[in-house]
């Protein structure tokens, strides 16, 4: 087998972009907002029959409020595209899904798993996170503008390793009570949140370094984009 030495790994295209703490910030962000709600998929059965008791043809009511919210979630981010700012609608696609996971943690902490009162905050977080999605992926593909289909496959290696890791690792620790899953649902978004905000800090130290004057350039059209 060969061995790549350090020097031509570190001139791989593919090492670049994943040695990139922003690319990397943004798509981690990313990854974690949908593993806040793909932890309720992969523990469907659990949720649906265990802890609500549903029957087996009951399952619309976890996945029809998660489809409805994605796809308002869809259209709104698609209503705001060029009259908002990537950073606008990123403030208030967190403040929906902090409303959404705090809310559905609160009430889990004191009462039963319940209906609707157990699936609305689940369509609410996916409507933000729907409204997220389009501007976290853009901002992350346009730090390596002159390479996005690299940038879009580094994405998707980072997105599916996050689903797999959720699927065999996370879920069968939250699955067993709905107090562990909405806590695991809140504990996932913080942690989105608080590395979309060192995405943030890092940002902002580039955009104020006086070296970098074609990065800065190029990092201002990632996060400030024109508005119409």
């Amino acid at each position: 087998m060969t061995h790549l030495p350090l020097r031509h790994l570190r001139h791989n295209n593919y090492w670049k972009a994943l040695s990139s703490a922003r690319f990397v910030a943004l798509v981690l962000a990313l990854t974690l907002n949908f593993s806040a709600v793909f932890v309720y998929i992969v523990s469907a059965p659990a949720f649906l029959f265990n802890l609500l008791h549903r029957k087996e043809t009951e399952s619309y009511w976890l996945f029809g409020p998660i489809a409805v919210g994605m796809l308002i979630g869809t259209w709104l981010a698609g209503r705001l595209t060029g009259h908002w700012s990537n950073v606008r609608t990123l403030a208030l696609a967190y403040g929906i899904m902090a409303l959404a996971s705090a809310s559905n943690a609160v009430f889990h902490l004191f009462q039963s798993p319940a209906l609707p009162w157990s699936v609305l905050p689940l369509a609410v977080y996916v409507l933000g996170s729907a409204l997220a999605m389009p501007s976290l992926t853009l901002m992350a593909l346009d730090l390596f503008s002159h390479r996005r289909g690299l940038a879009s496959s580094c994405q998707g290696f980072v997105q599916t390793t996050g689903n797999a890791v959720v699927t065999a690792a996370v879920a069968p620790i939250l699955w067993g009570t709905a107090r562990r899953l909405s806590g695991g649902m809140l504990a996932l978004f913080i942690a989105s949140g608080a590395i979309f905000v060192l995405y943030v800090i890092l940002q902002r130290v580039i955009l104020k370094s006086p070296t970098s004057h074609h990065s800065v350039q190029q990092t201002k059209a990632a996060f400030h984009p024109q508005e119409r």
